[in-house]
């Protein structure tokens, strides 16, 4: 495949949807924030949060290649 040249990646994350917000057919399928935890998420702050963490995996790919991150990613798989 020769050299990593760009990763794609796309996020989805329910944050304050209520349950009528889904269709009837994903309703035992999806989740959200709210639903969970009953709490409001400020969407900014989340926002902040998840930008800054990912920051935080990219410079770890790009200083120590996809090696650190398989592990993760495994784990992930199993889970998903």
């Amino acid at each position: 495949l020769g050299e990593l040249r760009w990763v794609v990646c796309g996020i989805g994350v329910n944050l304050n949807s209520l349950a009528d917000d889904f269709s009837l057919n994903l309703r035992k399928q999806v989740t959200s924030v709210l639903i969970e935890t009953g709490e409001v998420v400020d969407r900014t702050a989340f926002t902040v949060s998840l930008l800054r963490t990912f920051e935080s995996a990219y410079r770890d790919f790009l200083d120590h290649g996809p090696e650190l991150n398989r592990s993760f990613c495994e784990t992930y798989s199993r889970c998903s």
